[in-house]
């Protein structure tokens, strides 16, 4: 019933057979279809088979509504009953969306807003003087195309531009493929332009700032002076908010326009536009050598040829960063732990040196403000998922972060407690001397290496006593020379003036049990001496050089070299800055 008596009177609001198939299970219960044409806080002006009434939704609507993207907005088609005597309705039901503009909303968090449903067309609009801002459009171009809908770019108030032209190649630089018209709602240019646009029927959406003549290109469409406007500022040529509310207004044509509020900010949600926006960019992205180029440096890099030939504006490359990495952390801060849980698993995989890294900057930025939600994955039996929470974590470096990292550091793979001594080398946090103390007796090398090294860098006296009762152990000798070179390197930071008689020796005896081991000697006895770098250790090199022969010589006069370019960089630092002082 509500179908075939409906559909007469809204088919000139956008009624058709899809939308009367998705109402079709509430006909049977006395209720009738209506499409929302202007929003408030918290009531509507509806648009139902006996004209327009105002409506609210119902309490149990209210209530099963989790978000405020649940709600109805303008354009939306809805449920509605209204009894007889009343002259308001009840919003029961909102009915699936075929398109809808939606942004985060403005503030801090990452909720969405719905701005406008069901649009068929959305119209981007600029205006011609200083508010004109090739990124925003790309971020608008992008948020009109994640809605579903088709986008056409109108760039308004074409009366004050002295040189359209520039402002054409200007424009579509930045949105290929996107039809681009310059009107003037003053002298009537562009106007039969945009009336093509807008057949019977079709819903258009006006997006765009403050003041750039929205309200203005409806009141010039409609022939009359429906929607108030007011002036720019003078100043600063910025718009002033007019619409302070979203409706849908019915054209003389049949179309149906829909004028919202200027948006101060428009955060994106997903990148589902950015493809579409940006294709410019990723054909030639696909033709770069490497298919994780990030567009910097590398060879083969299509991209950054077609910068430097000047056929595109590294602003826009910039543009398309910007907006992925937003997009991505409002996508990643929006989920909880079983949200995030697929991004920490894949962390160590993603393609592309430039997304992982923004994946990365988008976990940090939720770990800030909720760093509990990494905690669980402590305890995890897969150990991917502690390293990777752990990895997170040691970019918060907060009290949570340490204590997970201590709890940690006696987990049975080795990859997780790399991370803990990463976390420590990075953090410096007071409580890791310990901790890595304990790693000098891991049963895997090369966490022995790092802990000493770590514990070098900090000055650890403990780490000094521990090291040199390592060296004195009888077994000590017959360790691989990797980590006996980083024992010494790490008291010749430590202890310089205990172990250069010992390193001398080491390094200047006369007899050895064959080559290899005057090799290996000598490499730990030049990691010590090079770490302490004092005269009297240069000059035992410089001696241990005269006197040996083959690979060992070779060796010693590296660390030299190595040794003599530290100090001239040294010296060169010194006398740049007696030069700046005068």
């Amino acid at each position: 019933m509500g179908t075939r008596v409906a559909a007469p009177g809204l088919a000139a609001f956008g009624w058709d057979e899809a939308h009367a198939a998705a109402f079709a299970p509430f006909a049977a219960e006395a209720r009738t279809p209506a499409r929302v044409i202007v929003g408030h806080r918290d009531a509507y002006v509806v648009h139902g088979p006996g004209g327009e009434h105002r409506a609210a939704v119902s309490g149990r609507f209210r209530f099963d509504a989790s978000v405020a993207a649940d709600f109805p907005v303008v354009g939306d088609w809805v449920v509605v009953e209204r009894q007889a005597d009343a002259g308001e309705g009840t919003i029961h039901v909102v009915l699936p969306r075929r398109s809808a503009f939606v942004r985060r909303a403005p503030g801090r968090g990452v909720a969405e807003q719905v701005v406008a449903a069901n649009v068929d067309l959305a119209l981007v609009v600029t205006s011609l003087n200083r508010d004109l801002n090739p990124r925003r459009l790309e971020r608008y171009l992008a948020a009109g195309r994640e809605s579903g809908a088709a986008v056409a770019l109108i760039l308004s108030k074409a009366d004050l531009c002295d040189d359209l032209e520039e402002r054409r190649r200007t424009v579509e630089s930045g949105a290929p493929g996107v039809p681009v018209v310059f009107v003037s709602a003053l002298d009537g240019r562009g106007m039969d332009d945009v009336r093509r646009m807008l057949e019977p029927g079709r819903t258009v959406a006006l997006i765009g700032s403050s003041g750039v003549g929205k309200s203005t290109l409806v009141n010039a469409l409609a022939g009359e002076s429906l929607l108030a406007v007011r002036e720019v500022r003078l100043d600063d040529g910025r718009g002033r908010h007019t619409t302070s509310h979203r409706q849908l207004v019915r054209l003389p044509g049949g179309a149906l326009i829909l004028d919202t509020p200027g948006m101060r900010e428009l955060g994106l949600l997903t990148d589902d536009g950015l493809d579409e926006a940006f294709a410019d960019v990723d054909e030639l992205a696909r033709v770069c050598r490497f298919s994780d180029c990030t567009h910097g440096s590398e060879p083969g890099c299509a991209v950054d040829a077609a910068i430097r030939a000047g056929t595109l504006a590294r602003e826009r490359l910039e543009s398309r960063r910007k907006l992925e990495r937003e997009t991505l952390r409002a996508l990643v801060a929006g989920l909880g732990r079983s949200g995030i849980e697929p991004f920490c698993r894949i962390l160590g995989d993603v393609p592309g040196k430039e997304t992982r890294k923004v994946l990365i900057e988008a976990l940090v930025a939720v770990g800030r403000g909720s760093p509990e939600l990494f905690l669980p994955f402590l305890v995890d039996p897969r150990w991917y998922l502690v390293r990777n929470a752990i990895y997170i974590l040691r970019r918060i470096a907060g009290p949570e972060s340490e204590q997970a990292a201590v709890r940690c550091a006696g987990h049975k793979d080795p990859r997780v407690r790399k991370e803990v001594i990463l976390y420590f080398d990075e953090t410096g946090d007071p409580a890791g001397e310990s901790v890595l103390l304990g790693f000098l007796g891991d049963d895997v090398q090369s966490l022995r290496m790092a802990a000493a090294r770590n514990l070098a860098r900090r000055g650890s006296k403990a780490a000094a006593e521990r090291l040199l009762a390592l060296t004195a152990a009888p077994g000590f000798a017959g360790r691989e020379r990797l980590e006996r070179e980083s024992v010494w390197e790490a008291l010749g930071a430590l202890v310089p003036e205990q172990v250069f008689p010992t390193l001398k020796e080491l390094l200047l005896k006369r007899r050895w049990f064959g080559q290899a081991q005057e090799l290996d000697d000598t490499a730990c006895a030049c990691a010590g001496l090079k770490r302490i770098g004092t005269p009297a250790a240069i000059a035992v090199l410089q001696q241990a050089a005269a006197r040996k022969r083959g690979e060992p010589r070779e060796l010693v006069e590296k660390v030299l070299r190595s040794l003599a370019r530290g100090r001239d960089d040294r010296a060169g630092s010194e006398s740049g800055g007696e030069a700046g002082r005068g």
